[in-house]
């Protein structure tokens, strides 16, 4: 059995429907350029926009989100341009998060509550 196939097998029996439904759309449609519908659906089903920071919500900044779909979608045809504009077409609210040991550096974070999967 190829790799490709028993990772398959392990994504089809560990994650949500949707998800595997996901995963097999994109790989049928090798040709395929534009993935801004993959990533709106995506982004929706994983996350919802939290208007405050609350104990529920996480800060994300636009580089993890470009992370997160690369990895399940082509990297090559995934722009961080498509995923700002999807962010703010949800209504994801940008703010301002320090990171770093000494709180020196300001990121811009959208603040987001993770989705029960």
């Amino acid at each position: 059995m190829q790799l490709d196939a028993i990772f398959a097998e392990i994504v089809e029996e560990t994650s949500p429907e949707w998800y595997v439904n996901f995963l097999k759309r994109i790989r049928n449609n090798p040709m395929k350029t534009d993935y801004k519908p993959e990533i709106r659906e995506y982004i929706s089903k994983m996350f919802e926009p939290s208007e405050k920071s609350d104990k529920e919500s996480v800060p994300i900044s636009l580089d993890e989100f470009y992370v997160m779909l690369i990895n399940v979608l082509p990297s090559k045809w995934v722009y961080k341009v498509d995923v700002h504009d999807v962010l703010q077409e949800l209504n994801f609210k940008t703010d301002f998060y320090y990171e770093g040991d000494f709180k020196e550096k300001p990121a811009m974070c959208f603040t987001v509550k993770p989705l029960p999967q």
